[in-house]
């Protein structure tokens, strides 16, 4: 008898991990169209009687029906789309033929299928998908080259990107490739370099040289077809040993990465990106990437020479990115700001390791909302002549942004910026006080003239909340301790040491007297008045320690100059209190001093040292 050969029983799927697919998704539709949106009709029988309903889910890697491994059937070619249970993109067929007894077959062991590749299999068989699967830019039918104009080369690499299959790898050369226009990649494919060398051929190197002022040096195009659940997306693009340059130090292009926003007004998902060991200069902005961005991770990259380093921007209606981590990433000589992390959203989360961010104006600029995790990075030189500059500049929008966004800046080294840290309250009619505010700042080396500056409206509250913590392990220019001068009058958070303390009062009409019990150890530094309307006739008001009767300071609430901060005359003397100060803000005069309105501050630390 004739020898038999034997079939799995049922098709099986395994996902990138090798692993079976669990809770995957499976579409199949008409022939070169996306499945998703053109579907045919599927079946769970081969007399074609049992109709199966679009997306099919996996189980253990098998195509289920009613909890059991099953066989699908069609009566024509197809195509077929697989996802994994996040809706990435596992594998892609657009024009299937494989059939056993009109059975969709769905996978082969790679250990069926014999394959040499020298040889030049028929166009859409297997053996050609394989051969396709790295594609050298240089090699025929593409044929780009170093001496080559930039238009030539450009369709060249292009033509090359267009024929790599989804999953394959286009390699780069050592040599400087210029091009004229954008490169465009809308599949999840890898761009190989052989090491970005050092911006000079006879270093080594692969370079793609951007030579047109007004586009991108690549960009990243999202669609249907890419993503799941019919919406717009990119994933599993990769990066690697490659440099990317604009034309000149004096001439930048756009982006070096970038995302074409035309596609769904920019909102769409961008996901499980790598950029490894990516050189990237004379940009407007070296890598910037929009919408709904997640799981994408840099490793190694150096961006520099631009307007601003990386970005990350919604799209018109989206407000989500994050998991985003670099690590052991250089961005510097940047004009503007290193990071810009979701400036204009709510949310999203940033993780820096390791990372060096220096001589811009800005390190890392992100909102109240953002969740951050930065351990083990430089920020140097951040500052712009004119203009104030940060290594972390967190902007606050709301008026009280009461925040469940964790930031966690430990175990960094900060030097030479105009301000370490600043938190600036933008809204005007932020009152301050306790808001939830979980921020940790500790064991850092502080070493510019401002560790945390807060900047917010003049009537404001100083920003007190119990989970903002400045620790005891930060050093700074007072002989190894943060210097109280480094250290924002608005902060009245946990400092756990020699901890500040503030207090604002409301006074004036209503409330001309106040009475508060301090803590021991209080060193009192300073006591000041904003009166926005003033007394009716001569008041004079005091402030001091009400349990020795000490004035320490007078002021007249009827002659003040109004909507500005106003030291008490004569100065506060720096006094200690070895026990509880009793502190009074009295007030004094003829009928009707109540007149006056306005808010009363001191100021002092804690010094744990007279314990």
């Amino acid at each position: 008898m004739s020898a038999l050969s034997i079939q799995p029983p049922y098709p099986a799927f395994a996902g990138a991990d090798g692993l079976p697919l669990e809770n995957g998704y499976i579409w199949i539709g008409t022939v070169n169209l996306n499945p998703q949106v053109n579907q045919i009709a599927v079946y769970w029988d081969a007399a074609l009687t049992i109709p199966a309903v679009q997306p099919i889910r996996t189980l253990n890697g098998y195509p289920a029906y009613q909890g059991t491994p099953a066989r699908l059937y069609v009566n024509s070619d197809y195509s077929i789309q697989v996802l994994n249970s996040k809706g990435s993109l596992v594998y892609s067929a657009p024009a299937a033929t494989e059939r056993y007894s009109d059975a969709v077959i769905s996978s082969l062991n790679a250990g069926q299928i014999a394959y040499n590749e020298s040889i030049a299999y028929p166009v859409a068989t297997v053996g050609h998908s394989l051969n396709k699967r790295e594609v050298a830019i240089t090699d025929a039918p593409y044929n780009a080259s170093t001496t080559a104009l930039p238009s030539v080369n450009r369709a060249a690499i292009q033509a090359a990107i267009d024929a790599c299959p989804q999953g394959g790898t286009v390699l780069i050369p050592n040599g400087t490739f210029q091009i004229d226009d954008a490169l465009i990649i809308d599949k999840a494919i890898t761009i190989q370099g052989l090491g970005p060398g050092k911006w000079i051929d006879s270093l080594g190197g692969s370079i793609i040289q951007q030579t047109n002022t007004a586009v991108n040096g690549f960009t990243l195009r999202a669609s249907v077809a890419q993503y799941a659940f019919g919406q717009y997306g990119l994933n599993n693009v990769n990066f690697q040993d490659l440099a990317i340059t604009g034309p000149s130090s004096s001439s930048f292009a756009t982006r070096g990465i970038g995302c074409d926003t035309t596609v769904n007004s920019g909102d769409y998902h961008i996901r499980e990106c790598t950029f490894t060991n990516i050189q990237v200069r004379f940009f407007v902005t070296g890598i910037e990437l929009v919408g709904i961005c997640y799981l994408n991770d840099f490793y190694g990259d150096v961006i520099s020479q631009c307007t601003n380093g990386f970005s990350l921007l919604r799209g018109a209606a989206s407000d989500v990115g994050g998991q985003t981590r670099f690590f052991g990433t250089t961005i510097d000589l940047i004009s503007d700001a290193c990071i810009q992390w979701n400036p204009d959203t709510v949310s999203g989360d940033l993780s820096l390791f390791g990372c060096t961010l220096a001589d811009a104006q800005y390190g890392l600029i992100a909102n109240e909302e953002a969740t951050l995790m930065i351990s083990g990075c430089s920020f140097e030189n951040l500052k712009k002549a004119g203009n104030l500059g940060a290594g972390i500049y967190i902007e606050v929008k709301e008026a009280n942004p009461n925040s469940d966004a964790s930031k966690t800046i430990i175990g960094n080294k900060m030097l030479l910026s105009d301000t370490d840290i600043w938190i600036n309250c933008t809204n005007a009619s932020t009152l301050g006080g306790q808001f939830n505010w979980p921020m940790l700042i500790d064991g850092n080396t502080m070493l510019s003239p401002e560790a945390l500056r807060i900047t917010m409206p003049a009537t404001a509250f100083p920003m007190s909340s119990n989970q903002f913590v400045l620790g005891a392990s930060n050093s700074g220019l007072n002989t190894g301790l943060l210097a109280p001068s480094q250290i924002s009058s608005n902060f009245a958070g946990n400092f756990t040491f020699n901890r500040v303390i503030r207090r604002k009062y409301a006074v004036g009409v209503g409330s001309p007297s106040i009475l508060d019990q301090l803590p021991p150890n209080l060193v009192v530094t300073k006591a000041r008045i904003y009166l926005t309307v003033n007394a009716i006739v001569f008041t004079t008001l005091f402030f001091g320690d009400s349990a020795v009767n000490a004035r320490y300071a007078t002021f007249n609430a009827q002659t003040q100059a109004l909507n500005t901060w106003v030291d008490w005359v004569p100065p506060v003397p720096e006094f200690t209190a070895s026990t509880a100060l009793e502190c009074s803000l009295l007030c004094s005069g003829t009928a009707g001093f109540q007149g006056f309105v306005g808010v009363a501050e001191i100021e002092g630390y804690i010094d744990y040292k007279l314990n």
